[in-house]
């Protein structure tokens, strides 16, 4: 029998070809083509048990292969001899004379006897040579055969290539680097480094490996480097429709800076704010806010703007307090029995019903802040807002201690409902904006893009794409290099958005590296421990807290609620999925793949913490002894990149594109009685609008976070269907239960906003709803999805 025949009939069980019994093997090819020119590829198998390398299988006229979607497939059939039994490595070589893209989906062969599937999710060029695609079940490193453990050696040797050069192209190397590419070396961009130091420890980032201003320390900020490895890149289409959404939105603030008379434009009253925005989406404005959106004027009250500090866009720093912090000028003088429906504020702690949101960290950067030069005039003050939980429900704001800096620590003033209605609605607005700040560089960039980065860099370079961690958070690192690099390219960068359009400017990077020494530690960013650690949940006596088991402290606080559903949910999956691959304890604590991973994470994706002396090792890592320790560091890992920060992106637009709720920028100073309207029911409105962002900087704000609330094409959400780089039916089966949990938590959360008695989904609470609604696709700003990953 010839080749020639075993083509035309695939199914027969066995062969002789050129005197040899051989195996007829069917193999697809599943992959998409960038550019025309594709050719040729050859893919080598190895078996897994004996080592054995097949003649290569030729793959021809890729172009020519049929087309389903943007994904092509070609058929073609190979002779393995017969001892070649378990072919689960592919080895791939473009051989294509004319360069040419080619993205690998999957190598899918089967034989009367065997059936392989062999993800790869990677780009393929003639450069790289060689490209070993592991597939088959996940296994631990123990449960490798030698002949692949070896190749998968190999493989990770590339990837930790450490060899001082600038990265380019196609080039698949991945090591850390601290963030010295965010300013110039001299000059007004002169920015400190993140990460590195005492003063300004960070997370670390993907290594560019730029050449080396003149100072020798910050890297050249040259914008064709701001590279990241082609299989972590946007896709095409997503790329485009990012543009595509930015280009619509700079139109849009161009259109109302010239709308309100040019750069120096200034709104004229409360309702001129509002022809910023267009009833229909589509329009030549912005889209209207849903915080404005048949209320208007829902914003000014005190109902509202507490129940923003649960179910808003910044829900996760509020804290219950037994106790006023130390130093605080707050007191009963203040906050009188009238404001606390007849109780003293004394009996009101003690019974654990007072709740803070305190920023006093900023405290020293103040000073910075207010001095900085600038055409703009810019003023912050540190705060604290103090609320309490209503004896019928609702959380009401009932002080506000705006903070300067002085020799002897800080000025305070206190302001409280019984100020006059200008003055309370001014100091609600100082501290919406400063929460505006801290939640676009804390609770946003740094808890989830910042310190994602270092998970998905540590688990490329030490960990096996067959092995079952890698399988498992691979769709959590969806497109987040990318956006990282978009945001040291723009957001945070010297000079760019953040700095532009943000009270603290230019002192923003002093900001982040202050919060995040301050507050992240990786034992508290799972959603249980973080409730606990805010006193906002208390463990269940007998229950299992890491499981999301807390009993909720406020009962009506949607991002808690939902949130532990989700995790919970997440916790039920991992769980499930790990047990199917460590079956003793030994087995976590003997995987060194697993094992090395952890310390990279620890000692070189964030060192800073610990290695300066900022808090130990105990405060910061948990341990990873059990397959239960390895549940809980992947939950949270995977908690941080879906759910928290979905629920801290996808409203932006929705709370802060409506400048009176949440101005981005504050440009004065609290004003004296005397300067303004004290009636106690009516707001000086013309006091009010010269102190928060004039219209340049509101339709500026607007532009950013209404690209960045937008889910964008190509989106992967939590309980998708199931994809096909598990590669073993027992976790897809797992998986399948996951996937009909997220189902049903959503019609639990879609009945809790129908529920009237929830004072905090009188405007529904939809940031956790992990799907989109029906019928919607992909670009849209709906404020509702969960993303796997951090992908915008």
């Amino acid at each position: 029998m010839s080749l020639e025949d075993l083509e035309r009939c695939p199914s027969a069980c066995c062969a002789f070809v050129g005197g040899k019994r051989v195996l007829p093997w069917r193999i697809t090819l599943r992959y998409r083509l960038a550019n025309p020119g594709a050719e040729d590829v050859s893919i080598n198998f190895v078996d897994s048990t004996t080592g054995r390398r097949t003649h290569p299988v030729w793959v021809r006229s890729l172009t020519d292969g049929k087309r389903k979607g943007r994904d092509y497939h070609k058929t073609v059939y190979g002779r393995f001899p017969r001892s070649v039994v378990d072919p689960e490595t592919a080895i791939l070589t473009e051989t294509a004379d004319v360069p040419f893209s080619l993205f690998v989906v999957a190598v899918k062969i089967s034989s009367p006897f065997k059936r392989v599937r062999i993800p790869c999710f990677s780009w393929v060029t003639k450069a790289q040579g060689e490209r070993i695609f592991l597939g088959g079940v996940p296994r631990l490193p123990k449960d490798v055969p030698a002949p692949v453990y070896e190749l998968q050696k190999a493989e990770l040797e590339v990837i930790r290539t450490r060899d001082g050069k600038t990265r380019s192209g196609n080039e698949r190397i991945f090591d850390y680097d601290v963030y010295n590419d965010l300013g110039q070396p001299e000059g007004p961009l002169k920015r400190a480094i993140l990460g590195g130091s005492k003063e300004s420890p960070f997370p670390r980032r993907l290594r560019t490996g730029r050449p080396l201003a003149s100072d020798g320390k910050t890297e050249t900020r040259d914008v064709d480097l701001f590279w990241v490895p082609e299989d972590d890149a946007f896709a095409p289409e997503k790329a485009a429709g990012v543009s595509e959404r930015q280009a619509v939105n700079l139109d849009r603030a161009a259109a109302a800076v010239r709308h309100y008379g040019g750069p120096r434009g200034a709104f004229t009253d409360i309702d001129n704010v509002s022809e910023m925005y267009d009833p229909a989406p589509s329009g030549p404005g912005f889209p209207l806010p849903r915080v404005y959106e048949n209320r208007p004027d829902a914003w000014k009250t005190d109902k509202e703007f507490g129940r923003q500090r649960i179910a808003g866009m910044n829900p996760s720093t509020i804290e219950a307090i037994n106790a006023l912090p130390k130093g605080s000028a707050i007191s009963d003088l203040h906050v009188t029995r009238t404001l606390l429906e007849g109780e003293t504020l004394s009996d009101r702690l003690k019974t654990g019903r007072m709740f803070i949101v305190d920023y006093s960290l900023i405290l020293p950067l103040v000073g910075a802040i207010n001095s900085q030069p600038g055409l703009a005039p810019r003023f912050l003050y540190a705060s604290r807002c103090l609320l309490y939980a209503k004896n019928d429900g609702g959380l009401i704001p009932v002080a506000i201690e705006l903070m300067l800096p002085c020799d002897s620590g800080a000025i305070s003033e206190v302001y409280t409902p019984k100020n006059s209605l200008t003055e309370w609605t001014l100091a609600k607005a100082n501290f919406a904006s400063l929460d505006f700040g801290v939640h676009e560089l804390y609770s946003h960039f740094t808890r989830c893009h910042g310190c994602t980065e270092p998970y998905l860099i540590a688990t490329r370079r030490n960990v096996s794409s067959s092995h079952p961690l890698y399988r498992l958070l691979l769709p959590h690192f969806k497109d987040t290099l990318s956006i990282n690099s978009g945001a040291r390219k723009d957001l945070i960068a010297a000079g760019g958005n953040i700095e532009q359009l943000a009270t603290p400017g230019a002192v923003i990077h002093d900001v982040l590296g202050a919060l995040y020494s301050k507050l992240w530690r990786f034992k508290t960013e799972g959603l249980p421990a973080d409730l606990i650690k805010r006193k906002m949940a208390k463990a269940r006596k007998g229950g299992d807290w890491r499981a999301g088991d807390v009993e909720l402290v406020l009962k009506d606080y949607p991002y808690a609620e939902d949130g532990l559903l989700i995790w919970s949910a997440l916790h039920k999956w991992v769980s499930s999925y790990l047990s199917l691959y460590y079956k003793y304890d030994s087995d976590v604590l003997g995987d060194v793949q697993l094992q090395g991973w952890w310390e990279e994470i620890k000692n070189e994706g964030h060192p800073d913490l610990v290695a300066f002396g900022i808090a130990s090792e105990e405060e910061v890592w948990p341990e990873l002894k059990n397959a239960s320790d390895l549940t809980y560091i992947l939950v949270t890992i995977m908690w941080v990149a879906s759910g928290h920060h979905a629920a801290v992106n996808f409203g932006q637009y929705d709370y802060s594109g409506y400048v009176p709720n949440i101005p981005s920028y504050i440009a004065l100073p609290m004003p004296k009685p005397e300067t303004i309207k004290t009636d106690p029911d009516v707001l000086d409105e013309q006091a009010f609008l010269r102190t928060i962002a004039p219209p340049i900087l509101a339709a500026g704000a607007a532009s950013v976070v209404e690209t960045l609330s937008t889910h964008g094409e190509g989106e992967e959400f939590l309980g998708d269907e199931i994809p096909h780089w598990l590669v073993d039916r027992r976790a897809e089966i797992a998986l399948g239960d996951f996937r009909r949990e997220i189902q049903r938590i959503e019609k639990r959360i879609g009945k809790r906003n129908r529920d009237g008695s929830n004072p905090a989904r009188f405007f529904p609470y939809t940031l956790l709803i992990p799907n989109l609604p029906k019928g919607v696709g992909v670009p849209s700003a709906t404020g509702r999805g969960i993303p796997n990953s951090i992908s915008i």
